[in-house]
C-alpha cells in the first residue's frame, strides 16, 4: 500500500469517526429545531455502527451517509425555498398552521434578522452536507481501493 492509500484511508477515518460527529453536534448545539433533533437521532445511530471492516458494515455506514447527505441537501432547499416563498408575498401565516410550529420546525423568516441569526440558522445544514459529501468521497476511493 502506497503513501497515498494510507493517506486516503487516515482520512477517511478521521472525517467519518471525527470530523463529521463534531460538525452534527455543532448544528445540534448552534440551533434548536426540528433538523437539530434528526441530527441527533443520526449522530446516536452512528455511534452504535461499529467500524466499517466487513462488508455488509461498510454498506450500513454508506447507507447512513447517504441518508445524512440527502437530509442536510433537503434542510438546505427546504430553507431556501421558504426563503423564497416568504420574499415573493406567499407567506405561512395565510395557513391556518401557526407561526411558532415552523419556527421550531426550523423555518425562520430572514428578513429582519441580524446577519449573526441567518448564519447560525443556515451554516450548520450547509457545513454538515459539505462534510458528508468529503466522507462520502473518500469512503468511496478507500472502499475502490479495496475491492
Amino acid at each position: 500500500m502506497g503513501g497515498g492509500a494510507t493517506a486516503s484511508i487516515l482520512i477517511d477515518s478521521f472525517m467519518r469517526r471525527m470530523a463529521l460527529p463534531l460538525v452534527l453536534i455543532a448544528a445540534i448545539i448552534l440551533r434548536y429545531n426540528l433538523f437539530s433533533f434528526l441530527y441527533l437521532l443520526i449522530l446516536l445511530v452512528s455511534t452504535l455502527l461499529p467500524a466499517p471492516r466487513l462488508k455488509h458494515q461498510k454498506a450500513i455506514s454508506l447507507i447512513l451517509h447517504i441518508v445524512l447527505l440527502v437530509f442536510s441537501l433537503l434542510a438546505v432547499l427546504a430553507q431556501a425555498l421558504f426563503q423564497i416563498s416568504e420574499s415573493t408575498g406567499y407567506t405561512l401565516n395565510k395557513c391556518e398552521s401557526p407561526e411558532p410550529v415552523w419556527r421550531q420546525c426550523g423555518f425562520i423568516q430572514y428578513k429582519n434578522l441580524p446577519a449573526v441569526d441567518i448564519v447560525r440558522h443556515l451554516l450548520p445544514d450547509v457545513v454538515v452536507f459539505l462534510v458528508t459529501l468529503v466522507t462520502l468521497i473518500f469512503n468511496a476511493i478507500v472502499m475502490a481501493m479495496h475491492s
